[in-house]
């Protein structure tokens, strides 16, 4: 939360919720609840990877050993390789939110500090994108409540560079907008290009919320007035989502009853129905060690494909039936009016005592499904440490994958310098062409970080990936080494080139060559002044990037 403390915030809605005692709406017809999860049918096929196939890389490049939380990310929908990051940074010792690109799928990173929008501090980023090749910031910027607005950037050249924050909603009294995300229609249709901000508005002195949503038809450059969605208070976590004929929905949690409720827009977010009871739940907020606050916020999204699932909605979340949380997943046929029963994705031992947590689920352009989220498993005893996981599906959400694990590392979310929402809300996740582009709050380092994960298909220590035209080789031996290993690159044409070497985080140790050079090849010879371990190697042709891994053992 932003000015005011979360745990102010959240007791007036506990207090306001416990008052209203409302019963939820149904829009066609009794949908039974069940209180019980479903099994998942039988697993779905899944890689043998091991965790060392995953290369683990730190984005933020700050020193300070601040925070970094609250990620989103999204994947370039024409130039593959491009990945855009946001996340809430202290670098500077408050509030701020910080911005990476890619363009090397993930690989290397540069990043820096959004300028302030309007107010000395901002929050809670989201990302959005258009197939245009736009892409949309959104932040919370804030001095004080009602000194406090949502406002929305725009990319058109991959993340480098980024138009000025206009407001989508800006000092209004007696409001405080909170935890917003933003969607964008894709589709192709009427309502095309339409961006959509959905948040929860604080109002008399924040013991009243309600879900809104804003509008933009012209990309962003002006915003419609707020429409107010839900038809109840004492609700939060807003999350949009654009269906494949322009329909827009927006899930959410309410506190009492707790739930996951929904609501749709069926002309371009103009009108709104009545509020729709999803699921119950357990829990609207909670704490789990150590004192960790999490939301059953529902990460939904839609299939907006020509395939046999278009016009699915998607939802998971987490609650607690069984002593810990879990992750659970729910889907709709028909456009949010019935949903089925719940199916448990983390596929550890039930009631095992492991919390998961904070998921993030994508619906790619294929159909298939994808979701990450935070797991303890393998922290049976103190139930504290957490990896992040991954699932999928390929069939609508009937069967998932076995759950695999992401991170190489665990992290201790006890590892918190500012104690801001210990790890803060939520993950991101971004996938293009079945590539997963996950990111999330890592502590590996002592503080909190943003990271992403980038696969290695490649067996020993061979290239990472095939090197693109132009760059025939780029090859190490001895490798393994123990002492000094030669690097060749062979250009098939001269050119600018940039030979360097990486540490498994993404942290540049040294250049090894820089400048023009002829074609033919150039060699290089490394000796590592660091510890036994994997580094990586990359040369930046005229080309294109190639990378290969180099093993040093002492």
């Amino acid at each position: 939360m932003r000015a005011l403390s979360m745990m102010l915030i959240l007791s007036a809605v506990l207090a306001a919720a416990a008052a209203a005692k409302v019963t939820p709406v149904i829009w066609d017809r009794p949908l039974e609840q069940l209180p019980d999860p479903t099994p998942a049918g039988p697993l779905a096929p899944v890689p043998s990877r091991q965790v060392d196939d995953w290369l683990n890389l730190r984005i933020n490049s700050d020193t300070t050993g601040q925070v970094q939380n609250e990620q989103q990310v999204v994947a370039h929908p024409a130039f593959p390789g491009n990945v855009v990051a946001v996340w809430r940074d202290f670098r500077l010792g408050y509030r701020r939110v910080g911005v990476g690109r890619s363009f090397d799928g993930g690989l290397t990173w540069t990043d820096e500090l959004f300028p302030p929008a309007q107010y000395a501090m901002m929050s809670d980023p989201a990302l959005t994108w258009h197939p245009s090749g736009a892409i949309y910031a959104c932040v919370l910027s804030y001095n004080n409540y009602n000194e406090d607005g949502l406002f929305v950037a725009r990319s058109t050249d991959g993340g480098v560079n980024w138009d000025p924050f206009v407001p989508a909603v800006n000092a209004v009294p007696d409001a405080f907008e909170d935890k917003e995300l933003i969607a964008c229609d894709r589709t192709g249709g009427l309502y095309d290009g339409n961006l959509y901000v959905a948040w929860a508005r604080f109002t008399n002195n924040v013991t009243v919320s309600r879900i809104h949503v804003v509008r933009s038809t012209n990309g962003g450059v002006s915003w419609d007035a707020p429409v107010q969605v839900s038809d109840t208070t004492s609700v939060q976590w807003a999350v949009p989502a654009v269906g494949p004929d322009g329909q827009v929905y927006v899930g959410w949690v309410r506190y009492n009853p707790p739930g996951i409720y929904l609501d749709r827009s069926l002309d371009g977010g103009v009108t709104w129905r009545q509020d729709r009871l999803v699921q119950t739940t357990a829990f609207a907020q909670a704490y789990i060690n150590p004192q960790l606050a999490m939301f059953n916020f529902p990460a939904l999204d839609v299939d907006i494909t020509a395939g046999p699932r278009r016009g699915y909605l998607y939802i998971a979340f987490t609650d607690d039936l069984y002593g810990d949380t879990d992750l659970f997943f729910t889907r709709s046929t028909d456009g949010g009016t019935t949903w089925s029963p719940r199916v448990r994705i983390n596929d550890d031992a039930v009631a095992n005592g492991c919390d998961q947590f904070h998921p993030w689920l994508v619906c790619d352009e294929q159909g298939a499904l994808h979701v990450t989220f935070y797991d303890r498993r393998n922290d049976p005893g103190q139930n504290l440490l957490m990896d992040l996981y991954y699932a999928y599906s390929t069939d609508g959400g009937e069967n998932w994958s076995v759950n695999e694990r992401i991170t190489t590392v665990a992290s201790n979310p006890a590892n918190d310098s500012l104690d801001s929402g210990l790890i803060g809300e939520y993950n991101g996740l971004a996938v293009r062409d079945g590539v997963i582009y996950p990111v999330w709050t890592d502590t590996r380092n002592g503080h909190q970080d943003t990271y992403t994960a980038v696969l290695d298909t490649a067996s020993g220590v061979p290239a990472l990936k095939p090197l693109l035209p132009g760059a025939r080789e780029l090859s190490a031996a001895p490798n393994p080494f123990n002492g000094e290993v030669r690097l060749s690159l062979d250009l098939a044409q001269a050119g600018d080139i940039r030979m360097a070497v990486y540490t498994v985080r993404g942290e540049r140790l040294e250049v090894l060559a820089e400048g023009r050079y002829p074609a033919g090849r150039v060699e290089r010879f490394w000796r590592p002044q660091g510890a036994s371990g994997l580094y990586l190697v990359q040369a930046v042709t005229p080309a294109g990037t190639a990378w290969s891994k180099v093993l040093y053992l002492k």
